[in-house]
């Protein structure tokens, strides 16, 4: 059980860095220099060779905490040695969809496979904005700035002048506070990509553990509890999605949904079954006295807060970089889909 969750948040978490690192950056509306300079930015960062020393800040319960790492990527892999902060000594590596990390002895500490983001056209479209706002130097370099906005705030990005590679990327929420900055120190871009290596065929533990695309009945099938689905979400936002997350003791459910930039990560397990990852259970604040509800929680999850909601014989977390009052909307009006 430990072992799920943990592949289940870590792919939470992967999503939200996927949708800022993917920039989804196709399809928005904006001027013609921006548009150009965006969609370059989008191919570059999966495939030039780029090699250097990363800071990135992030806001967390503690507030902004910063880490430093060497990064090398290109050709669609990634490999990063984190060098401070709370994960130093640890090394990311990500080859195509699967990522995971070793810790500082060289043993897999966790196994995860982004699989498609379903990023839609016609929401970027809706959604954002984005501008050429200037220019900066960057690592050394000229860069080109790039400003988008849209229902999350604000996404600020540094696009190289002579590879398009995104030097920086900021997020903001609206009301300007700094959701994560990532910036490139130094970096070299003669390098080749990193080598291959060969991805961990499964989670340490060994347990077996599969997520798979299915449609809302064959989901109903494969659980052994009710299926909910929100009847509201935060402006923007709509369905991409249903999947399962099959383990040998249990099934839960996941649904993904989109506002062209922020992912929001609905997942479901049987009530009946109430362990927990140690690590949440520890940041876990739950409500005093019994809900009307059900049994609540809120706690920081992957990706932002996250809210735990029960629901009869459902148990519903809601994942999302989204204010915590939506959030708890979001979970207070599941229900069963017709």
């Amino acid at each position: 059980m430990r072992t799920r969750w943990k592949v289940v948040i870590a792919v939470a978490a992967l999503a939200v860095v996927g949708a800022i690192a993917a920039l989804v950056l196709r399809g928005m509306r904006g001027d013609g220099d921006a548009l150009a300079l965006v969609r370059r930015a989008a191919d570059a960062l999966e495939q030039v060779a780029a090699r250097g020393t990363v800071v990135t800040s992030a806001r967390t319960p503690r507030g902004l905490v910063e880490t430093q790492a060497e990064v090398h990527r290109g050709d669609g892999r990634v490999v990063m040695r984190y060098l401070s902060g709370p994960a130093r000594g640890v090394e990311v590596l990500r080859d195509g969809d699967v990522v995971w990390a070793r810790g500082s002895h060289g043993q897999v500490r966790r196994r995860a496979e982004l699989g498609s983001m379903g990023w839609r056209e016609e929401l970027l479209e809706r959604n954002w904005d984005f501008r050429i706002a200037g220019e900066r130097v960057v690592a050394g370099r000229e860069a080109v700035l790039v400003r988008g906005t849209g229902p999350g705030g604000e996404l600020t990005l540094a696009l190289d002048e002579e590879t398009s590679f995104p030097l920086t990327i900021k997020r903001a929420d609206r009301d300007g506070r700094t959701i994560s900055a990532t910036s490139w120190q130094r970096v070299d871009f003669s390098v080749e990509p990193p080598p291959r290596v060969e991805p961990p065929a499964a989670p340490p533990e060994g347990r077996e553990h599969r997520r798979r695309q299915v449609t809302l009945e064959e989901l109903r099938a494969a659980v052994d509890f009710v299926v909910l689905a929100p009847t509201w979400l935060p402006a923007g936002f709509e369905q991409q999605a249903w999947y399962v997350h099959e383990g040998r003791r249990e099934s839960m459910a996941e649904a993904r949904y989109s506002d062209g930039l922020r992912p929001l990560v609905i997942l479901q397990r049987s009530a009946a079954r109430r362990h927990q990852h140690p690590g949440l259970r520890r940041q876990m604040r739950e409500h005093q006295g019994p809900p009307p509800g059900g049994m609540r929680g809120h706690f920081r999850g992957a990706g932002g807060d996250a809210i735990r909601r029960q629901h009869g014989e459902t148990m519903v977390i809601v994942i999302g970089p989204v204010p915590v009052d939506d959030l708890e909307r979001v979970a207070d009006g599941m229900k069963a889909p017709r």
